[in-house]
C-alpha cells in the first residue's frame, strides 16, 4: 500500500515588480502565466493521481495596490474570470500583504515594517478589501512582515489564519 503525502501549494498573486509605478502600473503578467501554467498542471496531477487539486492563492490587496491601482480589491476585480476560475476549482483564497508606504518627499516606496500602526493599516486594507471582491471572507494571510508575530499590537485578527 502505497501512503499518500498531502502537499500545500501557495502562489503570491502580485505586481510583477516590488516598486509599483503609480502611473500607469502594469498589469501583472507574472500571474496570468502562473494561473495558466497551474491550470494545465492541475489537470496533469489529477490524471495522474486520480486526486482533486487544490491551490492556496494569496492575492496582494494592500495600501500599495490600492495607491498604484486605484483601489486595493483591483487584482480581483481585473483578473474576475480567473480568480472564478480559482474558485469553481475549489481553490483557497487569502490575502498577501507587503508593507510599503509612498514617501513623497523621495518619490519611491519605503518598504516600512518598522511601525505598528501602518502594519496594523495594511492588514486592515487587506481584510476590509477581501470579501467585497471575492464575495468571501479571507480568512487567510500570507506576507512577509518581519517580526509582526511577535507583536501583541498587530495581533492575529482580522484573520484566522497567518502566516509570515
Amino acid at each position: 500500500m502505497t501512503s499518500k503525502i498531502p502537499v500545500l501549494i501557495c502562489i503570491d498573486v502580485e505586481p510583477d515588480v516590488f516598486f509599483v509605478p503609480r502611473q500607469d502600473p502594469e498589469p501583472w503578467k507574472g500571474y496570468e502565466l502562473t494561473h495558466a501554467y497551474i491550470r494545465s498542471w492541475r489537470s496533469a496531477l489529477q490524471q495522474l493521481t486520480g486526486d482533486a487539486v487544490h491551490v492556496n492563492w494569496f492575492l496582494r490587496m494592500d495600501p500599495q495596490v490600492a495607491l498604484a491601482h486605484g483601489r486595493a480589491s483591483w487584482a480581483v476585480d481585473h483578473y474576475r474570470e480567473l480568480i472564478q476560475e480559482a474558485i469553481d476549482a475549489g481553490d483557497e483564497l487569502g490575502a498577501h500583504v507587503h508593507t510599503y508606504r509612498w514617501c513623497g518627499d523621495s518619490g519611491d516606496w519605503l518598504d516600512d515594517h518598522g511601525h505598528d500602526d501602518w502594519v496594523a493599516e495594511c492588514l486592515a486594507t487587506a481584510a476590509e478589501a477581501h470579501r467585497p471582491a471575492s464575495g468571501r471572507r479571507a480568512v487567510r494571510c500570507a506576507s512577509a512582515i518581519t517580526g509582526a508575530e511577535r507583536r501583541p499590537s498587530i495581533g492575529r485578527k482580522p484573520w484566522d489564519s497567518v502566516s509570515i
